[in-house]
């Protein structure tokens, strides 16, 4: 990423790839500062990114949590539920997403980016299916020595669910570098459509 940002269009995105480029094009970043307000938009995506990535942990943390330990009436219903609307594609609710955000009056704000992030069921449904793996021994043990939910999840099943909390993580917030292909292939048609 780092060489292709400073070399010509041209090379940045010839068949066969360019690695270096012939001549470094360090105008590109005067060019980005200039044009547009880029560090606030680093400054919107960093943040909102962020924030996002907490609460959906947060949020899947507790539901699994829910899901696996606890025991509550309907609990197979709420995984039905939960499955079923994995079926549903997020471009289908887009519009009805905008309107309650419209409706709330938080258009143009962080909350309508955030907000509508802030809890995931792939995500919910994906770390449940791990938390399953925690022996609900250590939870009855935990509930033994006196110790709450909150304590339980805290001290004993994050430290457990680490490695599938951090994969979630890092897809979260970093960008997988085989997309970047797919990425110039977009870009590069809509540039030729609106020619």
């Amino acid at each position: 990423m780092l060489l292709a940002s400073v070399m010509t269009y041209q090379e940045a995105t010839s068949i066969p790839p360019t690695f270096f480029p012939s001549s470094p094009q360090f105008i590109n970043f005067r060019l980005v500062f200039e044009h547009a307000p880029f560090l606030r938009y680093f400054f919107n995506t960093v943040f909102v990114s962020l924030t996002t990535t907490f609460g959906i942990l947060i949020t899947s943390v507790l539901a699994g949590f829910a899901l696996v330990k606890l025991e509550f009436k309907h609990k197979n219903l709420v995984l039905i539920v939960m499955i079923s609307l994995l079926m549903v594609p997020y471009e289908s609710i887009v519009f009805t997403n905008y309107q309650t955000i419209a409706q709330l009056g938080l258009l143009n704000t962080y909350s309508a980016l955030i907000i509508p992030s802030l809890a995931s069921v792939f995500y919910i449904y994906y770390l449940q299916g791990y938390l399953k793996g925690i022996p609900s021994s250590y939870y009855k043990a935990t509930k033994i020595d006196g110790r709450g939910d909150l304590e339980f999840i805290w001290k004993i099943m994050i430290p457990l669910a680490k490695p599938k909390i951090g994969n979630r993580w890092d897809s979260k917030l970093y960008l997988r570098l085989e997309l970047i292909p797919m990425a110039i292939a977009c870009y590069k048609r809509l540039e030729y459509a609106s020619s």
